[in-house]
């Protein structure tokens, strides 16, 4: 069966955001494809939501900031961009681990080096 239109609405599923202003619940709509034999279902993410990450992307984007461009400690780049909020050390440890090699490697180039 051809249908015009191979995208169904097929529910939501929450997904929690954490930012500056707390903790926050989104729906996230799914759909199904009529057209794959399995059944395939997509969603789309907000561009504010990475995936597989609770912090959005404004969060994450001004801690690593802070940490690798400004060389403040870890615990002050969250304190400035996450004011009170329970400090997430392995957390934030774990963002930096992962860009800092890019990080490096783009510093490099744009110094010509």
């Amino acid at each position: 069966m051809v249908t015009s239109c191979c995208l169904v609405g097929w529910g939501f599923y929450e997904r929690w955001a954490i930012d500056a202003d707390g903790l926050h619940r989104i729906l996230i709509k799914i759909w199904k494809c009529l057209r794959q034999p399995s059944g395939g279902y997509i969603s789309v993410q907000p561009t504010f939501l990475l995936p597989y990450r609770q912090f959005t992307f404004a969060v994450i984007y001004r801690v690593l900031c802070l940490r690798l461009l400004l060389e403040l400690t870890l615990r002050e780049s969250w304190r400035r961009v996450m004011g009170d909020a329970r400090f997430a050390y392995q957390t934030v440890q774990y963002w930096v681990r992962a860009v800092r090699p890019r990080c490096d490697f783009w510093s490099g180039l744009l110094h010509g080096e």
